[in-house]
């Protein structure tokens, strides 16, 4: 009988079941790092849309805002104006009409 041993083929065999196992065990690994990779890229793409997102819309509210806080302070000057003009007006004990002086500064003030 040509050919190899029992022994040898058994060496072979396991020798390249051995081969083909780390070979597996490598391209799993590989495979897995790869996914990885896209997992985190994808999760960072993720992360990127949202705060791309979140800038919009708080954009957007702070236009809002803006120009509530504009509409807020045009009413605010218009009212102490006409308050200026009232003051001397007003038949009121002395501490009254200081007080609506001082109230009217303070909203003057304040914008």
């Amino acid at each position: 009988m040509s050919g190899f041993p029992i022994s040898q083929s058994l060496t072979v065999l396991i020798t390249g079941g051995l081969g083909v196992t780390l070979g597996s065990i490598g391209a799993a690994i590989i495979q897995a790092i790869t996914r990885r990779s896209e997992n985190r890229a994808h999760a960072a793409d993720m992360v990127a849309d949202a705060a791309g997102n979140l800038a919009d819309r708080l954009s957007k509210l702070n236009d809002k805002l803006d120009g509530e806080n504009r509409q807020m302070r045009n009413a605010i000057l218009l009212l102490t104006d006409v308050v200026d003009q009232i003051i001397p007006l007003v038949s009121a004990p002395p501490h009254t009409i200081a007080s609506l002086k001082k109230a009217n500064n303070a909203a003057k003030m304040a914008i």
